[in-house]
């Protein structure tokens, strides 16, 4: 539960992050368009702040990626082969994390899981409230013979 609340709350702050960069950068190529500076330097500009966004979403892929392979591992859910269209390999941190696609079907996976494991429970509280009130019925039919008999006697 923490470990989920810890995550979700960090990928916040990178969303921010990445939207801050791009903001940063998107004022910066303005500015210097507006300064009309020489159309090298403003493609100098834009190649960084692609690069720069590139690897702040390597780094959110990656995260999201440590995630869902915990959580995998957790709900004993297969991950797929590395090797495959499942994952992507980062050009800037290196690193292979998950592609959209190996997310989409680990989470489908998990929430299947998820699903099983709720649905059992269900099923067993579902039998213990059958059989405690079966059992509450019994008693107080019992109890209301008693009071009768005692009455009688």
């Amino acid at each position: 539960m923490w470990e989920n609340w810890r995550y979700e709350r960090q990928l916040k702050k990178d969303v921010r992050a990445y939207r801050r960069i791009d903001q940063q950068y998107r004022d910066e190529i303005s500015a210097a368009r507006n300064a009309k500076k020489k159309a090298d330097e403003i493609r100098s500009i834009e190649e960084t702040h692609r690069w720069e966004l590139e690897l702040t979403q390597d780094e959110i892929e990656w995260a999201a990626s440590r995630h869902l392979t915990s959580q995998a591992l957790s709900y004993q859910v297969p991950i797929p082969q590395s090797g495959d269209d499942n994952w992507t390999t980062s050009r800037q941190l290196g690193v292979t994390y998950l592609s959209r696609k190996g997310a989409s079907k680990v989470r489908s996976d998990i929430r299947a899981e998820q699903k099983a494991k709720r649905d059992r429970f269900f099923t067993y509280a579902t039998l213990l409230l059958s059989f405690t009130g079966a059992l509450t019925g019994l008693l107080g039919a019992t109890i209301g013979v008693l009071a009768f008999l005692a009455k009688r006697f």
